[in-house]
């Protein structure tokens, strides 16, 4: 060991003294019992040995304010370039805002990481655990969240509504949803419009809407799925029905029947479609206004194209010079309107749904239903 009782200067050429409190030449070593460092001097300041002008000593923190740092490497790439291993450990700290990005080893052996709210493992991301969910047929189901789940994008198709077959007026589509929590819609497709009855040309259905919504869950929340079923075709004596969920009755000699979630049903010749909250508004049947049939987020319900059509808030009016259903629109972060129909087909579905209309082509058929899937974000 080498004590130092004084200071020590290294000369290359004459010293000078240019460095005062202590005046000193350049090159000399000097022990500061005050800052309890070495430094030296440079012909003009004290300067720390073994820092420069970048790293700074706050308290027990020590850091480098600018360029990069290497270790074991000479020329580093990145801010922390080390070449070899590195070691980390769990000092138990809070994740907090502060943190976020931070990376621990933890107690548990984990390598965790803090996401600005709480430490998260890496073992637990793995898109594998979570897979793409579709509901297809028409009925109600739950979705429970699991883990590896929780960030999720929900999309509601709604389906077709019916096509009118001669006088007879089709029903309306049934909307598909997703509610989180029970009762609160957060992703919906509304059904499609049902193609008016025309003795001289009836009209196709419309195209079921489209909605989709981006969500943060935690495990166990659980979700209640709904898929609509598409609106019937008029038939050979009545309209008809509307598609579920609860779809409206199909027009015997009446009104198509009305509905909140399903389609509005179809009427009979003579007589108008049904009403709808979220289905497809019901089609009107030959000779008659259609203007009472409303919907919200329905497609507006077709008409014989000498008459009045139905209406819709959302959704699209009646197409086809009026005896074609509306399309459908939807509910959600992105919402999207089916096509309306004509009298020739039924209206394509938003979204690349399987809610087509149905074309007025035959009795009783239906429309096609809608569709709902559960998928995580990427």
């Amino acid at each position: 060991m080498i004590a130092i009782a004084g200071f020590c200067a290294l000369v290359p050429n004459a010293a000078h003294a240019a460095c005062t409190s202590p005046a000193k030449g350049e090159g000399a070593i000097e022990w500061f019992t005050a800052d309890q460092k070495f430094k030296y001097c440079d012909n003009t300041n004290w300067v720390v040995i073994g820092t420069g002008g970048s790293w700074v000593v706050s308290g027990s923190d020590i850091y480098y304010t600018t360029d990069m740092v290497g270790i074991n490497r000479s020329n580093p790439a990145v801010m922390l370039d080390v070449g070899g291993s590195v070691r980390i450990g769990d000092n138990s700290v809070t994740c907090n805002t502060a943190r976020e990005g931070a990376i621990r080893y933890s107690s548990v052996n984990t390598v965790d990481f803090c996401d600005g709210t709480s430490w998260k493992s890496f073992s637990g991301i793995t898109p594998s655990t979570c897979p793409t969910t579709e509901y297809t047929t028409p009925g109600s189901y739950t979705y429970t969240v699991t883990a590896g789940c929780t960030n999720l994008i929900l999309e509601s198709y709604g389906a077709g509504g019916g096509g009118g077959w001669a006088s007879y007026a089709g029903g309306g589509g049934g909307s598909s949803r997703i509610e989180y929590p029970a009762s609160t819609i957060v992703s919906l497709g509304g059904g499609g419009g049902g193609g008016g009855g025309d003795a001289g040309g009836p009209g196709g259905g419309g195209g079921g809407g489209y909605g989709k919504k981006l969500m943060t869950l935690s495990v166990g929340n659980v979700l209640n799925i709904y898929v609509g079923q598409g609106g019937q075709n008029g038939c050979s004596n009545n309209g008809g029905a509307g598609g579920n969920p609860s779809g409206g009755t199909l027009g015997n000699s009446s009104n198509g029947g009305n509905s909140t979630y399903g389609g509005g049903g179809g009427g009979d010749g003579g007589y108008r479609g049904g009403t709808s909250t979220y289905g497809g508004g019901g089609g009107g049947g030959d000779g008659v206004d259609n203007n009472g049939s409303t919907t919200t987020y329905g497609g507006a319900g077709g008409a014989d194209v000498a008459y009045l059509c139905g209406t819709s808030t959302y959704g699209g009016p009646c197409g086809g010079s009026k005896s074609g259903g509306g399309g459908g629109y939807g509910i959600g972060d992105v919402a999207l309107q089916g096509s309306g129909g004509n009298s020739s087909a039924g209206g394509t579905a938003a979204g690349g749904g399987t809610g087509t209309g149905g074309a007025p082509a035959s009795a009783c058929n239906r429309g096609g239903d809608g569709k709902v899937v559960i998928r995580p974000q990427q």
